[in-house]
């Protein structure tokens, strides 16, 4: 009844740092997929040669930072754009009047103005968009979530050992007769720590599990909710391996704070006893030479 209690308080502080670090990994996923979404796109000039295509992109690819170069045509940037759309320009256009252009991808947002200037002095470039405004506030508010949620996590963290610290310390305090009454009969240090470590353990690991359990099952309810919603997919779908590092991670502090609470909170009991029963044996002493 006392290891299912105190396991249930160690559930409850678990769960929120659960829940958390679902939302914080959900968050970072969401801000890889805004990186790459972010695109540099260079307008070629008209009437290049068919040998100026292969330098362009070889010359754009040899850029530091450059992930990939895709080229698009006139006729393929007109398709795209009356797909996105859903207007049919065929019929009013006599010319396509887009141009042919590379869509440029780098290895992070903020080399997106550095290579977008290099790509701008490419022989054959005649224009570069990347939307500079967007990206520069873009990568200010993915740097403040970051940092955000780093220090919230810290805090949650601190607080989970902190709560369930206590808990395994007044597990062991409300047994503290029983540590005293097995330093009486001479049993070792040791001989009293083990009960008490595997008790921690495992109050640790039970709590922690079940919260697991509960995170695990509200993210396949929530992903669920969201699995139709296109604008949401590859950002709120399933992650097999978010949840699974989520219920390690789970796990593993509820194991390492309830053995080392319990290792700490008996050690300094014990010394306390024992300083107690030293005291206890030196008064004996001296009334017994008076």
């Amino acid at each position: 009844m006392i290891v299912a209690t105190y396991g249930l308080q160690v559930t409850i502080s678990l769960l929120v740092l659960g829940y958390f670090l679902v939302a914080v990994l959900t968050i970072n996923r969401f801000t890889v997929e805004l990186r790459r979404m972010v695109e540099i796109h260079a307008f070629l000039d008209e009437n290049l040669s068919a040998n100026d295509y292969p330098r362009i992109q070889n010359e754009i690819k040899a850029i530091d930072g450059v992930v990939e170069s895709k080229y698009i045509s006139a006729e393929q940037a007109l398709e795209n754009f009356m797909a996105t759309t859903k207007i049919d320009l065929g019929s009013l256009l006599e010319d396509n009047p887009l141009p042919d252009s590379y869509i440029v991808k780098t290895e992070s947002i903020e080399l997106v103005p550095r290579i977008a200037e290099q790509v701008r002095r490419v022989q054959g470039v005649a224009e570069v968009r990347f939307g500079q405004d967007i990206v520069i506030k873009l990568s200010r508010i993915l740097f403040i979530v970051q940092l955000v949620s780093t220090v919230t996590i810290l805090l949650l963290l601190g607080a989970s050992f902190s709560s369930i610290n206590n808990i395994v310390r007044l597990s062991i305090h409300s047994r503290r007769r029983e540590i005293r009454i097995m330093q009486l009969v001479g049993a070792t240090k040791w001989f009293i720590r083990w009960p008490f470590l595997l008790e921690g353990l495992f109050i640790g690991v039970l709590g922690s599990f079940v919260a697991a359990l509960l995170v695990w099952a509200s993210y396949v309810g929530l992903t669920g909710l969201f699995e139709g919603m296109k604008i949401f997919q590859g950002v709120f779908g399933y992650d097999s391996n978010m949840i699974f590092l989520v219920t390690l991670s789970l796990i593993f502090i509820g194991a390492t704070v309830g053995i080392t609470s319990s290792f700490n909170a008996l050690s300094r009991y014990l010394a306390e006893d024992e300083r107690m029963i030293a005291e206890t044996a030196r008064i004996r002493r001296e009334l017994e030479w008076r």
